[in-house]
């Protein structure tokens, strides 16, 4: 559980928040995520994520999990170069009949 600067309420519009703040643990870069008080609760007492905060975007929750944000998910897994060249190779060879899913 990513243990980032954590701030409850706040400006009159987010009572009723938690502001959940910090250094993305790949970029470094700094990453805010604001999330209802009831579902923080709920997860710091041992709730799924997902269930805690089903309005959440699931990169919004991987930060609030290990402290990767989405950009930082991003430049860890996005396919490279290399990757779409060989989809695109994979599919000439199936569309000729020359590959077999297993």
């Amino acid at each position: 559980m990513y243990d980032g600067l954590v701030t409850v309420g706040g400006p009159p519009e987010q009572a009723g928040t938690v502001r959940v703040a910090g250094p993305c643990a790949i970029t470094g870069r700094h990453h805010e995520v604001v999330v209802p008080l009831a579902g923080w609760m709920r997860w710091r007492l041992g709730e799924a994520v997902q269930a805690a905060f089903p309005e959440l975007p699931p990169a919004e929750r991987e930060f609030l999990v290990s402290g990767i944000s989405p950009l930082g998910w991003r430049r860890t897994f996005a396919p490279t170069r290399w990757d779409r060249v060989c989809n695109r190779v994979h599919a000439w060879w199936w569309r000729r009949g020359r590959l077999r899913a297993v």
